[in-house]
């Protein structure tokens, strides 16, 4: 599991079920630095037939999806598993709700161990040496559930630092490519809230906050994932009308994380031509 330079390294075959694209490039990048072979699936769907058509180590399983949720996969792999006489695939839920809210939900659908997203790369490391090498330690620190510890702090650099996919000359054009696509997703997705708002549809506001709450956390985009936490929790309450007033909250928050996100990609640019 470790090279001579003692760096961390995994040799196993994944398979990442995430809808979020840019969370899935995300986490694929980190897995495969860590040397796994990762498999993605858009969908609880295609994570199920993927699992029935391939062999993995490990399934990594974000338990909100589209067509089929992860708790749904989880159910149908197990029941597979069983009728096939196939052996026990572990599977790990990734879930943006505190892993002590929603751990007894994942156990009762055949999961064997809950990821708190964003998560911490170190403990990915820690789950992958527990599932994967099968090195028993002890109970994992749950990472902190508060989105944003400073509410003046636009992007938390410490988040993109923390990410080994974001280091390096290829890391850097992740980067840059993640942060585009971030500033496009996070546009359309606001112009979704509105309109899903003004129609009543509260299912599908609360599904879009929380994605975006996800994939902005994953950035460091704090005040993003904030507001997204409060729409979405408004959400699911039924609380629809006040939510004019927070979105244009969100338009703002977007706005100013993108041109953080942006400049930040700039610096490291220079840095890097500076040091080449």
């Amino acid at each position: 599991m470790r090279g001579k330079d003692q760096k961390v390294f995994f040799d196993a075959s994944l398979l990442l079920a995430e809808d979020d694209p840019l969370n899935a490039d995300i986490a694929s990048r980190t897995l495969t630095k860590l040397g796994c072979r990762v498999a993605v699936a858009a969908d609880g769907l295609a994570a199920a037939r993927m699992w029935e058509e391939g062999d993995f180590d490990l399934i990594l399983m974000d338990c909100e999806m589209a067509e089929m949720d992860g708790f749904e996969a989880s159910r149908h792999i197990r029941e597979r598993e069983k009728i096939s006489n196939r052996e026990h695939t572990p599977i790990v839920a990734l879930s943006a709700h505190a892993p002590t809210e929603i751990r007894e939900r994942c156990l009762a659908a055949g999961m064997d161990d809950v990821l708190a997203k964003p998560f911490r790369e170190s403990l990915l490391k820690d789950m992958l040496r527990c599932w994967i090498a099968g090195e028993q330690s002890s109970p994992r620190e749950e990472p902190e559930q508060k989105i944003v510890p400073n509410a003046a702090v636009a992007v938390d650099r410490h988040v993109l630092d923390s990410i080994s996919a974001f280091q390096g000359g290829s890391g850097q054009a992740l980067l840059k490519n993640v942060v585009t696509r971030f500033a496009d997703t996070a546009r359309t997705q606001l112009g979704l809230l509105r309109e899903k708002q003004t129609e009543g549809e509260t299912e599908e506001v609360r599904r879009i906050a929380h994605t975006l709450k996800s994939s902005s956390a994953a950035l460091g985009a704090t005040c993003v994932s904030r507001c997204c936490a409060e729409i979405e929790m408004r959400a699911s309450r039924g609380e629809l009308a006040p939510l004019p007033v927070f979105l244009s909250t969100l338009e703002r928050e977007i706005g100013t994380a993108v041109s953080h996100l942006r400049k930040i990609v700039g610096e490291r640019e220079e840095l890097n031509r500076a040091a080449g």
